[in-house]
C-alpha cells in the first residue's frame, strides 16, 4: 500500500500522538495533558502546604503560651 493512499493517511493520522487537543501548547509550551497532570499536582501541593502552615500555627500559639 502506497504512503499517500487515503486511508493509510488517515490511519497515520489517528495513531499521530501530535494531534487533536493535545496538540494545543499553552503559553509555557506544555501540553493540555501536561497542564492537567501540573495542576493536580500544584493542587495537592497546595493542600498539604496550607495544612502544614495552620499546624506549624498552632504549634507556635502552644510554645507562646496560647494564641
Amino acid at each position: 500500500m502506497r504512503q499517500d493512499d487515503p486511508s493509510m493517511r488517515r490511519k497515520s493520522q489517528w495513531h499521530n500522538p501530535n494531534r487533536g487537543s493535545n496538540r494545543d501548547f499553552n503559553e509555557h509550551g506544555k501540553t493540555r495533558k501536561e497542564q492537567r497532570r501540573h495542576y493536580l499536582v500544584n493542587l495537592v501541593a497546595g493542600v498539604i502546604r496550607d495544612e502544614f502552615n495552620h499546624n506549624l500555627d498552632e504549634d507556635v500559639k502552644n510554645l507562646s503560651g496560647g494564641g
